[in-house]
């Protein structure tokens, strides 16, 4: 199974995305589960470390809208810098977040994106960030 973690404040963004997903097929064909902050019990205000440690520690991908680089060295690409290794799962950044619930055509992209990731997961080990459209 592959899972993806939705950032806290992306949510809705991550339930249309994943309908897109479960109408094209992906679901099923790839085994996609998509959890939320409360099913690992990680509260809104948890650090960048934090949640992406606690990715990495489950094989779970972070699907955020991008976290904000303000926070110097305790911003998620900071994190990344100094964290990330050959074998990290990647954290997967929507481009234009607003965008997914406004535009059903970049939603698409933004679904078809994601499954062309996840199936072929093993080339994308090791990258911190991946921008989807």
């Amino acid at each position: 199974m592959i899972t993806l973690l939705s950032d806290h404040n992306c949510e809705r963004q991550i339930r249309a995305i994943m309908y897109r997903l479960r109408r094209l097929g992906y679901v099923e064909q790839l085994d996609i589960e998509i959890l939320f902050f409360g099913d690992v019990q990680l509260p809104a205000n948890t650090s960048d470390e934090e949640v992406w440690q606690t990715c990495q520690a489950h094989g779970y991908y972070l699907l955020t809208g991008n976290r904000s680089a303000k926070d110097g060295e305790a911003s998620l690409h900071a994190v990344l810098g100094r964290l990330v290794n050959e074998q990290s799962v990647p954290v997967i950044t929507i481009s234009k977040p607003e965008g997914v619930l406004n535009d059903s055509v970049y939603c698409q992209a933004c679904a078809e994106s994601i499954a062309q990731i996840l199936s072929n997961a093993e080339l994308y080990l090791g990258v911190p960030r991946l921008y989807i459209p």
